[in-house]
């Protein structure tokens, strides 16, 4: 499989699958240490019994049998043609992944949802930092309602430790993360207190 890496987490990449258009998430021990960015193309292989993980709350995911070689990167049209085919529409039928709100109750989550959506965040994407546990949150507007989710994004979340500012929009935000965010990587996460959590794992420029 050849994948055009969307995010990095602690132990997979949110890609995409080159040969077929859809979402993959790549499981591998520690894969944020391979300094992967977005639009890295990378080269992979599947695990013997075909790499499927049987994890309700991430349909997507594969287990690798080998880390990643790195190709080259995209850019230009040639990202926007992989991300126009998977970007949600701004007037969704559905609410995000399936279910309203930030989080839902584990048991409800069977593996026929998606757990990953790309899309355009609307105009006023801010980052803030929670006062009571220091958490770095994201607030933006998408489907015609006003989302508040973690963030995991490294840049997302590492931007209010670095200015000394606890809520950055606009062109601080900008500065703060090198670019301006034209999509966000949104995904469910695995089960904390019974509960799964949508959270942004990924900002993306315009490529």
């Amino acid at each position: 499989m050849r994948l055009l890496v969307l995010a990095t987490g602690t132990d997979e990449w949110a890609a995409v699958d080159m040969g077929s258009g859809a979402f993959v998430r790549a499981r591998w021990p520690e894969a944020e240490a391979f300094g992967l960015d977005a639009f890295d193309i990378v080269s992979v292989g599947r695990a013997a019994d075909g790499g499927r993980w049987d994890d309700p709350v991430r349909p997507e995911a594969v287990v690798l049998d080998r880390p990643p070689t790195w190709v080259g990167s995209f850019g230009g049209c040639r990202a926007r043609h992989y991300l126009r085919n998977l970007v949600l529409p701004d007037r969704p039928r559905r609410p995000l992944l399936g279910f309203r709100g930030p989080a839902t109750p584990y048991w409800t989550m069977t593996g026929t949802q998606p757990s990953m959506a790309l899309i355009r965040p609307g105009a006023g994407l801010q980052v803030l930092l929670r006062s009571g546990d220091h958490t770095v949150m994201a607030r933006f507007g998408w489907g015609g309602a006003q989302h508040l989710l973690e963030v995991e994004d490294v840049r997302l979340a590492s931007a209010p430790a670095a200015t000394g500012r606890s809520c950055l929009a606009g062109e601080s935000l900008e500065a703060a993360v090198g670019f301006s965010t034209r999509y966000l990587v949104v995904a469910v996460g695995g089960p904390r207190t019974g509960h799964c959590y949508k959270a942004v794992i990924g900002a993306l420029p315009q490529p």
